[in-house]
C-alpha cells in the first residue's frame, strides 16, 4: 500500500452489514482507520472522537471506514464502550461502518500486516493505520502511529483538506498550513491552472537562486 496506488475493492464483514468498497467510496472521498483490536483502550478514545468529528469529515464530503482486526462479535461489544465515552445521544448507532477483519485478510491484502504475521497469536500493534483516499481510489495519504500513541484527529483533517486541495486544484501546502494560508505552486503547474486558482504570485528569493519556491494566494 502506497501513495498513489489504488486501494483494493474488497468486501467486508461491518456492524452495518456486508460492505464493497468501492460500492461505499461511490466517487467521494474517504478516511480509512485501522485498530489492532476492539476493547483497548487508546483506540477507544479515538473512535469515540470519530463520533464526536463526524460532522468535519461530512462537511468534507468524507467517508469516515474504521477497522479491527478482531470478530464481529467483540467489534459489536466495544461500540457501546465507544458510544458511551463519547457521551453523545447512545440512542444513535455508530456513524460509520466498523469493519471486523478476524482473519487479517484485509490487513494482509493492504499491506498493514505482514503475511506471516497473519495467524500469529495474540494483537498486532503495528496495524495502526489512517489512510486518506481520493474519489479516484487512489491513496493520497497515510499515517501510522504506535499503539501507545492517540492519533491527532487535526492533523488527519489538515492533511484531508491539503489532499482535497492539490486534487482539485494542483497546489501544494507548506509547513502546517491551514486553510486560509498561502500555498506553493509547483513549477510544473500549467500557467492556465495557476491563474484560475491563484493570485499573487510570488517567488521566494533563495541562496541558490534557484526558482522553485512560488508562492500565492488562493483566489
Amino acid at each position: 500500500m502506497n501513495l498513489g496506488k489504488q486501494i483494493p475493492d474488497f468486501k467486508a464483514e461491518t456492524t452495518e452489514g456486508p460492505l464493497q468498497m468501492y460500492e461505499y467510496i461511490k466517487d467521494s472521498w474517504s478516511v480509512l482507520m485501522t485498530h489492532p483490536a476492539s476493547l483497548t483502550p487508546v483506540c477507544t478514545t479515538e473512535m469515540s472522537e470519530y463520533i464526536k468529528l463526524i460532522y468535519e469529515f461530512e462537511n468534507r464530503k468524507t467517508k469516515l471506514l474504521t477497522m479491527s482486526f478482531d470478530s464481529k462479535e467483540k467489534n459489536k461489544q466495544w461500540v457501546e464502550d465507544i458510544i458511551a465515552l463519547s457521551k453523545v445521544d447512545s440512542s444513535k448507532p455508530l456513524p460509520f461502518p466498523l469493519i471486523a477483519d478476524e482473519n487479517r485478510e484485509i490487513g494482509v491484502m493492504l499491506g498493514m500486516i505482514e503475511k506471516e504475521k497473519q495467524n500469529a497469536p495474540g494483537i498486532y500493534f503495528p496495524a495502526r493505520h489512517c489512510v486518506i483516499i481520493g474519489p479516484d481510489t487512489k491513496i493520497k495519504g497515510i499515517f501510522v502511529h504506535s499503539a501507545s500513541t492517540g492519533r491527532n484527529m487535526t492533523e488527519i483533517l489538515r492533511a484531508l483538506d491539503s489532499a482535497q486541495l492539490t486534487f482539485k486544484t494542483g497546489v501544494a501546502t507548506p509547513v502546517n498550513w491551514k486553510i486560509g494560508d498561502n500555498v506553493i505552486v509547483p513549477e510544473k503547474l500549467p500557467k492556465d491552472q495557476v491563474e484560475k486558482f491563484v493570485k499573487n504570485l510570488q517567488t521566494v528569493a533563495l541562496p541558490s537562486e534557484q526558482t522553485y519556491l512560488q508562492v500565492g494566494e488562493l483566489k
